[in-house]
């Protein structure tokens, strides 16, 4: 029988606490087949929280950069910073040396917590202590790290501010829904660093929000979740580790999804009851020769989120497993859920559900008014989980919240049972002629053509139609004519539609969860 009655929490310390004492026996994590329970958790975290406390470098309110993939490292990091008062913010440890110096100069952290080989991309100075994490170590109280050669002016371990955080004592702070938890920054597709500031507040909403969804579809203390997307994305992040942590499930760590031996080799090893992904994942997965000896029945939770899932995919995921992936509709900028189909559906759909309790979702033309059911507008937000604003960027803030909803930018149509389907975005929209194009439809069609692998249509500069349709294609095995794609899309397009320019690509640039990055080709094309 599934438990669906859970303590709603206020805060992410709160939660913590909670988890920590509730499931003290349970395993939390495993990764790299070491298996840490939520005692452990509980108590590394805690050394943590207690040397930022006591360290004079520090103060209450701080921001700490984590800088880290998948890992045990990365998970007590993230609740020791926000149970000492201090801010997390995540950076993507593949960022370039150019990303993370414009990190660093918008929010300022005081340290930053990573891996040795990644502390020659941070900037050098006195302001910034470095944290280095030994991978391959429990980082509990190896020996080494009592030797003084490991701490050289703003430059010390994980494992010995663990060590020195356990004689350290630790007060925990008076922590409100209002207090800034993350700064998060968005995933990068406009290719301009902006944080979006989610508070304590926001995030455990979205936990409540999440668990009004699906909690009666899980069992508290046995869940196991394969968290292969990385846990510096939101989504990651808050349905993976925090939603699966509040309800004292086990997280399977896989420190690369690009790396799909090891994704499949976890869960074969591991009954697992659920996964998350993006396209990316879930078609990578499906095209492995061992997916087909993976075991699906105890599995009650495909979730979908961070970029659309392509229909085929979503169609031969639940052919071959019999268990559908549920899409869900969110951003960064929501802690991330929004919307997300009923845990009871049983097929594929094209939608993104209704909205999650306590949300409200309307969709406006271009002068702000409410349009009518069916008809396509802006999607706005308005909830709980809706950040406090863009840190230092108030203009962008303004623009962006409104009497109380975040206009999200995305575009929709939504029926009178609330149902949402996503059309694409304002901003990506290619007008040819004085006519509106959106990516998504031309895309919808050119995937279903049997030689089409991805594919991403962007607008160009054009003399005579002002823009003009360009079409990015990954083949599949055999790399069709160009002639062959214009011709299969008239047969489902108007003319104005039919991509003028077509290009063959290996691969199209994406983001760590494998969001398109639209702006990179929209730079190659220039």
């Amino acid at each position: 029988m599934k438990q669906n009655q859970t303590k709603e929490h206020h805060t992410l310390t709160e939660m913590f606490e909670s988890s920590c004492i509730t499931y003290e026996c349970y395993p939390a994590i495993i990764c790299n087949d070491a298996i840490v329970s939520y005692a452990k958790m509980g108590e590394l975290s805690r050394n943590i929280a207690a040397w930022l406390q006591n360290e004079a470098f520090f103060t209450r309110g701080d921001c700490i950069a984590i800088m880290l993939p998948n890992s045990l490292q990365y998970a007590i990091s993230v609740m020791g910073v926000l149970r000492s008062g201090m801010v997390v913010v995540n950076i993507n440890p593949n960022s370039t040396r150019y990303e993370i110096e414009k990190y660093m100069m918008d929010c300022c952290p005081k340290a930053i917590i990573t891996l040795p080989e990644l502390k020659e991309k941070c900037p050098e100075g006195d302001n910034l202590y470095i944290i280095e994490v030994g991978m391959d170590d429990f980082p509990d109280t190896p020996d080494e790290c009592l030797s003084d050669s490991y701490e050289k002016g703003n430059l010390t371990t994980l494992e010995k501010i663990i060590f020195l955080g356990q004689s350290c004592s630790f007060t925990a702070p008076e922590v409100k829904q209002n207090t800034l938890a993350f700064l998060q920054y968005t995933g990068g597709t406009s290719g301009i660093p902006k944080a979006a500031m989610l508070t304590h507040g926001n995030i455990a909403a979205n936990l409540n929000q999440l668990h009004h969804v699906c909690g009666e579809y899980l069992t508290k203390g046995k869940e196991r979740i394969v968290t292969a997307l990385p846990l510096y994305h939101i989504f990651s992040l808050t349905v993976n580790f925090l939603y699966f942590f509040s309800i004292g499930a086990v997280n399977i760590f896989i420190r690369d999804a690009r790396k799909i031996d090891d994704v499949i080799s976890a869960m074969m090893k591991y009954k697992f009851t659920a996964i998350t992904g993006v396209n990316t994942l879930y078609n990578a997965l499906l095209n492995h020769h061992k997916f087909t000896e993976l075991d699906f029945s105890a599995v009650n939770f495909c979730v979908s989120g961070g970029t659309e899932l392509v229909r085929p995919v979503a169609e031969k995921w639940f052919g071959m497993t019999g268990k559908p992936i549920l899409a869900g509709y969110g951003m960064t900028e929501c802690s991330p859920l929004v919307s997300v189909q009923s845990f009871a559906t049983t097929q594929c759909l094209s939608n993104v559900g209704c909205a999650v309790t306590e949300t409200q979702i309307k969709l406006v033309d271009a002068d702000g008014n409410t349009v009518s059911p069916g008809e396509k507008g802006e999607v706005a937000v308005k909830g709980p989980q809706v950040m406090s604003g863009y840190w230092k960027r108030d203009e962008e803030t303004h623009e962006a919240l409104r009497d109380g909803w975040y206009f999200t930018g995305d575009l929709a149509v939504q029926d009178r049972q609330g149902v949402i389907t996503i059309q694409g975005r304002k901003k990506d929209i290619i007008i040819v002629s004085g006519f509106n194009v959106y990516p998504a439809e031309i895309e919808a069609v050119v995937l279903q053509h049997p030689s089409v692998k991805e594919a991403v249509a962007i607008g160009v500069q054009d003399d005579v139609t002002g823009e003009a349709i360009k079409l990015f294609i990954v083949p599949s095995d055999i790399t069709p004519m160009e002639s062959d794609i214009r011709d299969y899309c008239r047969k489902f397009v108007t003319s104005y539609k039919v991509p003028k320019h077509i290009e063959y690509i290996d691969a199209l640039p994406k983001s760590g969860v494998g969001k398109v990055l639209r702006y990179k080709l929209k730079g190659i094309s220039e």
